[in-house]
């Protein structure tokens, strides 16, 4: 997150992620080589930061292991031990990093630098047409030094991947498995849900696509406990955790509203309300959210713990960044930015998706990716698509409760429809059979 200097009107430093990013680095060495190839010295504001990252960049190119006892060896041999404040004071930077967000954190790095080298720039054309240089001298020296300072990333060899993939392959398989739904047979089907993907949750008006992201956030943050993040574009905080209190109290959702409780809901809300409070899921319902807010809202998250999962409610609420272009634009921009997020942060986004009404005058109702509203783009940018479908709201004669999530696109996996219980007064989907375990928070 880029933030004011100091002084509140100098250039943009990017300090929690240089702090974080030499964390990351004493944290997991073997980072180290993708972080050097995006930040060098000079791109680190903050002194002990440039002084300490300095050091480990010796350290790399002599060889010797990326640990706290060599860093204060070389520090003390260069005299920035006491500089950088001690041994107590590099201890201490490794306890607000992630280790594999590592390249995330000098990407932001990188990016602040890269603002303050183009503020300098401005400033000094501006001084120079001042003096009197001719304006396509000046231009011409802008050209230059932005083609210097808008450097491309460098990719990954092909020899990194490959070791990342051998590692991954050597670990244990319950480590790099993904997010569990809380669905066994949508887990079983997707192979839970990973870093880096966008989902998206499609589905008529009414028919849940709320209901899905609110009981997916449950299940991560509540049960597994795992660090989330909810953007409630259409409902407010307050609806969501009354939703969250319904469905995992079992309480019937309309008594609630009209707070017409029976004595067994008051000891089961207090009971869940415990849980709920201490959930680490932080909820953002202001309205007008763009792609850019949500990432730097996660990415807060991010920088305090190892975020799991990001919902947005929903996709088409989300504001554009140029208005001006057609919609069906607009929309895909948003789609690709929350698939950049996703990767950038390497987590989960789960997405709601509004469908085409159009589907509703089709004989078959059960929705394809060709409904998806202004969907192109957003079907190109998904890595899994699902329907959320209950036929009781089109026909009389199907049971109410029924309901089917349509795995209609996965780019790693197979296609198929998962049956699901939905239990309107709970506003909760379940899987087919299962009751309400009155042991949810038991493992």
């Amino acid at each position: 997150m880029l933030t004011p200097s100091d002084d509140h009107h100098g250039p943009p430093v990017a300090h929690a992620s240089e702090t974080a990013l030499i964390g990351a680095v004493l944290l997991a060495p073997e980072y180290f080589p993708v972080v050097s190839n995006l930040v060098r010295p000079e791109d680190i504001y903050q002194d002990r930061e440039r002084r300490v990252y300095e050091a480990l960049l010796w350290c790399s190119e002599e060889g010797k292991p990326l640990d706290i006892a060599v860093l204060v060896d070389r520090l003390s041999r260069v005299g920035a031990l006491e500089a950088v404040g001690g041994l107590a004071a590099l201890a201490e930077l490794t306890d607000h990093a992630i280790a594999a967000h590592a390249r995330s954190y000098a990407l932001e790095v990188r990016s602040a630098s890269r603002t303050r080298d183009l503020m300098n720039c401005v400033e000094t054309a501006s001084t120079d047409l001042i003096a009197g240089d001719l304006p396509q001298d000046v231009i011409a020296r802008l050209k230059r030094t932005v083609d210097v300072t808008d450097d491309a990333i460098p990719d990954d060899t092909i020899a990194e991947v490959l070791n990342r993939r051998m590692n991954w392959l050597e670990e244990d398989v319950s480590v790099g498995a993904g997010l569990k739904t809380g669905w066994g047979q949508l887990d079983h089907m997707l192979g839970g849900l990973r870093g880096g993907q966008l989902i998206i949750v499609g589905g008529r008006p009414g028919m849940g696509k709320s209901v899905v992201l609110q009981n997916l956030c449950c299940e991560v943050a509540i049960r597994q406990n795992q660090p989330s993040l909810a953007c409630s574009l259409e409902m407010s905080a307050d609806e969501w955790v009354d939703r969250t209190i319904c469905s995992l109290a079992s309480v019937d959702a309309t008594r609630y509203r009209d707070r017409k409780l029976e004595p067994g809901d008051i000891s089961k809300i207090g009971e869940i309300s415990e849980s709920v409070a201490r959930a680490p899921l932080s909820l953002s319902d202001a309205s007008k959210q763009s792609v850019a807010s949500i990432h730097q809202k996660a990415a807060q998250v991010a920088l305090r713990a190892n975020l799991g999962l990001v919902a947005v409610d929903y996709l088409q609420l989300v504001a554009a960044e140029d208005r001006k272009r057609p919609r069906q634009e607009q929309i895909g921009q948003i789609a690709q930015g929350l698939k950049n997020m996703a990767k950038e942060l390497d987590v989960p986004v789960v997405a709601a998706a509004q469908l085409n009404r159009g589907l509703g005058d089709r004989r078959d109702k059960r929705p394809r990716l060709s409904d998806l509203r202004e969907g192109g783009d957003i079907e190109q940018a998904a890595d899994v698509v699902v329907f959320v479908h209950r036929p009781a709201m089109f026909s009389e004669k199907a049971h109410p409760d029924e309901a089917e999530f349509i795995v209609a696109k996965q780019r790693n996996g197979g296609l198929g429809t998962v049956k699901v219980d939905w239990i309107a007064k709970h506003q909760r989907f379940q899987s087919c059979g299962s009751e309400v375990q009155e042991d949810f928070w038991d493992e």
